[in-house]
């Protein structure tokens, strides 16, 4: 799902309540209960620090647990969530309705909660302890589409009553580890960066700035040359847009089909001392793509990725550009 599809959603979903029940004389009214009653999760149990996915229908769990002001992927890998991502994730559920509450009359099997297609485990600041001591994670139920507007059953598991819940909520946790993992490549704030050095596959240069100004360090024959304001911008910008284009989990970080003896690199430094890098390895056709694989000072090592072929070139020829000699004057 894209982050701006997320944002939608959540701008939509937040103040939209039971309006349809409302507005539908044709349909049921709602059960008389106080609104504290409606909210799917009470704000009682503070921020969200815990999510978890369980995809039924294809197997797949998704596990992510806030760290102060960061979401990390525990569980199928373990890897830095997209912020964007998690904090709309949580967002979506910290600010839902139930649009209406009733007993079950039932089997579950009937309204799709018995063995749902999608079932979410969360954990408040104030999860209550379990038997042995741990966190209490509860785990709500979202299952069939309603007969009657955009509506899913839901129920949270445990509990006797169900209620329905904006359909958009079920869609909005139909997501891939893809689009839940960080796919930024550099995540150093721009006005902190003092030093860039970059390996291309032919040649290496370095960029150092001064107060305000940048300054060529490398190679040799552009030592001291003042950069102009709207290269290095250019180089900055071009920075931002280098992503994750695929996860290679479990592929050898040192493979020889990935990476030649000396790879190319692009390493950012901050002024106090931070440094984030990326190795660039050999091309692979077939995907229109380079191996690459991240390093920093915070982290170590990553897994090995793929990275856009035409975004690394782009990158790069801003570099080579410097180096061409000037043209013959006829």
């Amino acid at each position: 799902m894209k982050t701006s599809v997320t944002f939608t959603f959540i701008l939509l979903f937040i103040g939209v309540g039971i309006s349809y029940i409302y507005l539908n004389p044709s349909a049921p009214k709602p059960l008389e209960l106080p609104s504290a009653g409606m909210e799917l999760l009470s704000r009682e149990e503070g921020d969200i620090r815990l999510i978890q996915i369980q995809n039924l229908d294809n197997h797949k769990i998704i596990t992510m647990e806030r760290s102060g002001n960061t979401w990390m992927i525990r569980y199928p890998v373990r890897y830095p969530a997209d912020p964007m991502m998690a904090e709309g994730l949580a967002a979506a559920l910290k600010y839902s309705k139930k649009a209406r509450r009733m007993p079950a009359q039932r089997n579950w099997e009937e309204y799709g909660l018995w063995r749902p297609s999608l079932k979410i485990g969360v954990e408040t600041e104030r999860s209550e302890r379990g038997e042995r001591g741990g966190e209490k994670r509860k785990y709500l139920y979202l299952g069939d589409p309603a007969p009657v507007g955009a509506f899913v059953f839901a129920r949270w598991e445990g509990e006797k009553e169900y209620f329905l819940i904006q359909s958009q909520l079920k869609n909005a946790f139909n997501v891939s580890l893809y689009s839940l993992r960080m796919k930024r490549l550099f995540t150093l704030p721009l006005k902190d960066i003092s030093k860039i050095k970059v390996r291309t596959f032919s040649q290496e240069f370095e960029l150092e700035k001064r107060g305000t100004d940048w300054f060529w360090m490398q190679p040799i024959a552009l030592l001291g040359t003042r950069i102009p304001e709207k290269k290095i911008r250019k180089i900055l910008s071009l920075r931002e847009g280098l992503y994750v284009k695929d996860f290679l989990d479990g592929e050898p970080a040192d493979d020889a089909k990935a990476f030649p003896e000396t790879p190319a690199s692009i390493t950012m430094f901050a002024e106090n001392g931070a440094q984030e890098g990326l190795r660039v390895g050999l091309e692979l056709p077939n995907r229109d793509a380079h191996y690459a694989k991240q390093e920093s000072s915070a982290a170590g090592a990553g897994p090995v990725l793929l990275v856009s072929k035409e975004r690394i070139q782009d990158f790069f020829s801003l570099f080579h550009e410097e180096s061409q000699p000037p043209p013959s004057e006829k």
